[in-house]
């Protein structure tokens, strides 16, 4: 018995023995670890210190270094737009009834135009102040761009309900044959989209894209409905504007770019205010520059405390590799991606302190390439099936190739002529979009579930698609 304790303290001591040397080796080695760490992650003070260099090459490479350099804004008072669309916004919050498109849309759904339009009156000078509002020169919703676009949050939800509300109205003139009407309210719609796609904040622009996105989905669908009136689909297509309505692909990225700064100028802790800006998917909200008064936003020069600086200088850096690329890629979408993900995988690997953000920054920029893509695909097919139209008209047959449609028809993302199928009674005229496969004209909303979310095409049909959801 005696001999069994003596066993058991002896395993004990050397359990004890053990445990403390595995101890002594895990504290060395996590010394070493944390050593490493902080000999490859503290390099803030040295890259700080060629900031102004940096900097000057950033300017040189065209990037803005002041709101000034984003900001269309008017010449005379008289051409600012933003006084009669915040009349709107305001009139529309004093509603007594909120004005909500889905209940508009169920009725338009169930074919009860008249009892939506008698929704939509009350709306009429609201819509009309909006109209006024987009004819003039400017409309930048006062957007303040040093403050992460403070400003457009909430007029920008008020913006897209006026475009679901003015589409919904379009739908119930169109009906009745008022044709006329439905085609100026769509107008005033499209406007808004480009208006917004040219403000100076992303998330503004982003907006404006998914509004033009909305715009042309109405715009094929009356194509449709009017293939036997020529002078309303010439309306139509003149109201697309020419090409210098849609998407600006080097306005956007430098529009992202002085975003990056204004961060790095405001802010000691800069990934809580890229997660504050939606740059971190599924982060948690940082504290917004937003929450600044207006006078404290920091508004031009560089910052002053070293690790902002250091944050800085590798931003500038991202954006000078960057502007090559973007200048000489601009007009091709995939190319253009490519080079953008190269770019974002090599900051993506930059294991130092200072390049954390911008690789944060630089993990975004290929997607914006391919939405801007996808945006002139679309107006492209659209404005393509309108001409196909025509020669349906004429000829009594549906074009088979984009060789038989007037003008020049080609996909912004191969760069070769775009896709045409077609039958006695139908036709789809397509894209491959940005996967670049060929899937047969089937538009995403066709896709059932379980599909591959890329296995879609960018397409413009007749029969028109129509959808049930604005």
């Amino acid at each position: 018995m005696e001999g069994g304790r003596k066993s058991s303290k002896k395993s004990v001591r050397s359990w004890l023995y053990g445990f403390m040397l595995l101890l002594c080796a895990v504290s060395a080695a996590t010394g070493s670890y944390f050593a490493f760490l902080f000999s490859r992650y503290s390099d803030f003070d040295s890259t700080a210190e060629h900031v102004d260099a940096d900097a000057k090459a950033y300017r040189a490479a065209g990037w803005a270094w002041e709101s000034k350099d984003i900001i269309e804004g008017p010449q005379r008072e008289e051409d600012d737009g933003d006084p009669l669309f915040n009349k709107a916004v305001k009139q529309l919050g004093l509603l007594k009834t909120p004005a909500k498109p889905e209940p508009i849309m169920e009725l338009i759904n169930q074919g009860r135009f008249k009892e939506a339009d008698i929704q939509l009156q009350p709306l009429a000078p609201i819509l009309d102040e909006v109209k006024r509002a987009v004819s003039k020169q400017s409309l930048d919703l006062g957007i303040d761009p040093d403050r992460f676009g403070e400003g457009g949050s909430q007029i920008l939800s008020s913006l897209r309900q006026f475009v679901r509300l003015l589409c919904l109205r379009a739908r119930c003139r169109a009906s009745d044959g008022r044709e006329e009407s439905a085609i100026d309210d769509l107008g005033v719609a499209w406007k808004l989209g480009v208006r917004t796609s040219r403000m100076p904040s992303t998330t503004a622009i982003m907006v404006g894209f998914s509004v033009e996105a909305l715009v042309l989905g109405e715009v094929e669908a009356y194509a449709g409905k009017w293939i036997n009136r020529p002078d309303l689909r010439g309306r139509l297509n003149a109201l697309l504007g020419s090409d210098k309505d849609l998407p600006d692909i080097q306005r956007l990225y430098r529009v992202r770019a002085y975003e990056g700064l204004v961060c790095y100028r405001n802010f000691e802790h800069p990934i809580d205010a890229l997660a504050s800006s939606g740059e971190i998917p599924g982060a948690n909200s940082g504290p917004g520059i937003t929450s600044t008064h207006p006078d404290q936003a920091v508004r031009t020069g560089l910052p002053k405390e070293s690790k902002s600086r250091a944050y800085a200088a590798r931003h500038f850096q991202l954006w000078c590799e960057v502007a090559p690329a973007i200048r000489d890629e601009a007009a091709d979408p995939i190319a253009l991606a490519k080079s953008l993900r190269k770019i974002a995988d090599g900051w993506g690997r930059r294991q130092t302190g200072s390049a954390i953000a911008a690789g944060i920054e630089s993990s975004a920029l290929p997607e914006f390439a391919t939405a801007i893509g996808r945006i002139r695909a679309q107006a492209i097919v659209t404005k393509a099936l309108m001409a196909a139209m025509d020669v349906k008209q004429k000829m009594g047959n549906w074009p088979n190739s984009a060789s038989q449609i007037p003008g020049t028809w080609d996909d912004p993302f191969s760069h070769q002529p775009l896709h045409v199928k077609s039958s006695k009674s139908e036709v789809r005229i397509y894209s491959l979009g940005p996967d670049m496969k060929d899937d047969g004209g089937t538009r995403r909303a066709e896709l059932g579930k379980g599909a591959a979310t890329s296995a879609y095409d960018i397409v413009a049909s007749y029969p028109p698609y129509i959808s049930n959801h604005i």
